[in-house]
């Protein structure tokens, strides 16, 4: 048995993107992924649906090795997606595709499982520091949430922790920041750092900076506060990105001294690639080291911008490859 041809997958509530691994680098621990497919999930009535769509569309090419990340909890071996009415179990898919090995696993998880297989065009340098190879690695977020996960190193792989710390509590450390934590506050029952970092924590920014400056907001959309912020063309979505580009480093660098990230942050998601510029010039880096006496701890920790449009596909791949219940038999090409 080979481990390769492997079916990968990132299934969202409403794409999906599958791939098709056939090889990996040993020398760099780049996977190769075609065969890339894009699904809408609401054409389908099940998982099993999807997935056979996807067998169809490879044709001759019969994988029995499947891993696919999900957005959400993954516990046991049975799945409810909350934004698809699909209900599905690990050992029903794995029994009815005859698959050898059929692995689920949480999307953000996925995305810390990508880290270590990433090469270095994938990646942006946010924040120079040496790191420390297999030392604990972070991973946060923004997006349609904000994802939180680390990494560890067990002595033989690499093992993700996801969890929800999207949901932890916003901490102001500036005045600026207590004044928006103070308008938020009127508003919201819990400030959480994803009421701010994530697409419509931009709006949310922007909105309680209007009411902070005695303004009316505008009927801005996440993608104009990014673009109008970013281009400096309303001194309010200037302030909102600057604003949301700190409090991302406060949360990435508060994540850094809780799990020991001294292997380095990696920042996801698809907002920040789309204002790589404006995040490299903001206080971004002051948000991350101003940890009082603990400053000296995250001075040397490197910060990167993930830039790999599907991270997902190779995390999945690095999953399967670590935890496939099976033996892998390598047979030489």
């Amino acid at each position: 048995m080979s481990k390769f041809p492997q079916i990968v997958a990132d299934i969202g509530g409403t794409n999906a993107r599958f791939g098709l691994v056939t090889d990996a680098k040993p020398d760099c621990g780049e996977y190769i992924i075609v065969q890339q497919k894009n699904f809408d999930c609401a054409s389908f009535d099940s998982f099993e649906e999807l997935l056979e769509a996807y067998f169809l569309f490879l044709g001759d090419i019969k994988p029995e090795h499947v891993c696919v990340a999900l957005a959400g909890p993954v516990e046991g071996d049975q799945f409810k997606m909350t934004n698809l009415n699909w209900s599905f179990s690990r050992s029903g898919v794995k029994a009815h595709f005859k698959l050898e090995n059929f692995e689920v696993i949480n999307d953000f998880a996925a995305q810390a499982c990508s880290v270590t297989h990433l090469q270095p065009s994938d990646l942006l340098l946010v924040k120079e520091g040496s790191g420390n190879g297999l030392s604990n690695k972070a991973i946060i977020g923004p997006g349609t949430g904000l994802g939180v996960a680390t990494l560890a190193h067990n002595g033989s792989i690499w093992q993700p922790q996801a969890g929800e710390g999207g949901h932890a509590n916003f901490a102001p450390s500036t005045s600026q920041e207590l004044a928006l934590l103070q308008a938020l506050m009127e508003e919201h029952a819990h400030v959480s750092l994803e009421t701010l970092l994530c697409g419509k924590g931009l709006v949310t920014i922007y909105k309680a900076l209007c009411k902070i400056h005695g303004q009316t907001p505008e009927s801005f959309e996440p993608h104009h506060i990014s673009e109008y912020g970013a281009s400096n063309k309303n001194d309010l979505c200037r302030e909102s990105l600057s604003l949301f580009c700190r409090a991302l480093g406060v949360a990435a660098g508060n994540l850094a001294l809780t799990c020991g990230a001294k292997g380095g942050v990696y920042l996801a998601g698809g907002i920040l690639p789309r204002i790589k510029d404006f995040l490299l010039n903001s206080d971004f880096c002051d948000g991350f080291q101003g940890k009082g006496i603990m400053s000296s701890f995250v001075e040397n920790i490197p910060v990167y911008l993930m830039t790999h449009e599907h991270p997902a596909l190779i995390g999945a791949a690095a999953w399967l490859e670590d935890h496939a219940q099976n033996s892998w038999v390598y047979i030489d090409s």
